[in-house]
This record gives structure tokens, sequence and C-alpha cells, in this order.
């Protein structure tokens, strides 16, 4: 489903896997881009036909460029117009990080991932199965840490302790933005908002990560839209 502006509510789909820019496989899988997303709803806080912005929220999430930065527009944009996220019916991750920033937060009776706050990224060890398929891969390097997590040796502990900070500080400006986002504290996200798993939307509610539950038609019908017009 496109964008669409129905009786001047802008209703954005913020829908599949999230990255800053999308190849066109991706895009045409239902993949995100930040950066047309953020074009998009720019253009809806600027259109003075549009009273209202709806995002339409179905992701797992994905990568964190461009995500604090989309975050933060829409976080700006509250005292402009009425900005409503609706989980439908997945939040998780990276678009729970810029879903919560609107200013209120709705979910579908049946949503069940909303949440999976945290980071994280994988390094894979090849250098053993290419060991044994008669491979031998030699890194050479200009300066120390060139090429460092690389897949074809084993992670050296001292790589293993950079991504591992590095991780941990992406961790705590997440957490930041959700508190701030949903006007709590720092603390109250790390012990009530699931640490790392997701929620179901009675759980979510109760604990203050959604405002209340409602179809995206309901939602659509108090701001004067439905969602089948066009």
């Amino acid at each position: 489903p496109q964008n669409r502006v129905q009786n001047q509510i802008a209703v954005l789909n913020l829908f599949g896997t999230i990255s800053q820019r999308m190849n066109a496989m991706s895009s045409f899988s239902g993949g995100t881009s930040t950066e047309m997303f953020a074009s998009a709803f720019q253009d809806a806080v600027n259109d003075p036909n549009v009273s209202s912005i709806v995002i339409n929220i179905d992701s797992p999430g994905g990568s964190v460029p461009g995500v604090p930065e989309l975050a933060d527009l829409i976080y700006k944009a509250r005292d402009k117009k009425r900005i409503v996220s609706v989980v439908n019916p997945m939040m998780a991750s990276a678009a729970l990080w810029i879903g919560s920033a609107a200013g209120e937060v709705v979910a579908v009776p049946s949503a069940s991932d909303i949440g999976s706050i945290g980071v994280l990224t994988i390094h894979t060890d090849q250098s053993k199965a290419d060991a044994d398929k008669g491979l031998v891969r030699t890194i050479i390097r200009s300066n120390e840490f060139k090429a460092e997590g690389s897949p074809y040796e084993p992670l050296t502990d001292s790589a293993k302790a950079f991504i591992s900070e590095r991780i941990g500080k992406i961790h705590q400006e997440f957490i930041s933005a959700v508190a701030r986002n949903r006007g709590v504290t720092t603390a109250k996200v790390e012990a009530d908002f699931g640490s790392g798993r997701t929620l179901r939307a009675k759980e979510a509610l109760a604990v203050g990560l959604i405002d209340r539950i409602a179809t995206l038609e309901e939602v659509l019908a108090e701001l004067g839209a439905s969602a089948g017009s066009q």
C-alpha cells in the first residue's frame, strides 16, 4: 500500500526492514528507507491541507543509520500537527525507536511484537570453514585495527571489546530516545519495556509503552478518515 492523504489525514507506511537507503530489490520487497520516509513526513508536515499524520507501522526494525535522525524529526513535529503511530501489528527495535516519537502510540488489539529495545551485531568466523576447504586467507594490514572483525579470522578480544563498547553506546542512545519519546525515565525503559523482548498490546499498555489499543480504522475514523478510502 502506498502513502496517501485522505480528508486532511496523511497516512504514511513504515513497513518491512528499515535502512537508510534501499536498493531496488529491498524497496520492491516492502522495506522502508529512512531518507524517503523522512522526505514524505516533512512534506506532510509542510502541507497546509494535512491536519494530522498517522504512521502505519509493521516492521521488525533494521539498521541504525538514519533512525535517530528520523525519530528526532518526528518528535520535533509534535507541536506542529497531531502525529499518531499505529502498531499494525509489529513495531520492534528500530521501528519502535521511530514510532515512539509520535505524540500518541496506538496498537491494534492483535499486536504481539512491540518492543525489542536493544542493539546487536553478529560476527561470523568462517576461518575454520575456509581451512576445511583448503583455503588460506592472509589479511595484510597497513595499521593495527584495519579490517578488525573480518569474517576471515577469529574475533580477537580487543575487537570484541571495541564492538561491545560501541553497541553499548548505541543502546544508551536508544534507551534515552525512548525515554524522551514516552516521557519516562531511562530506568523505567530498562526495567519495564521488555529488556529486549517484545510485548503484546495489553502488556505494552500496562507498562506505558503505548497509549491505547484500537484498530487503524478506528483511529482514522476518529480523525475523520477511512482506512479504505482514497
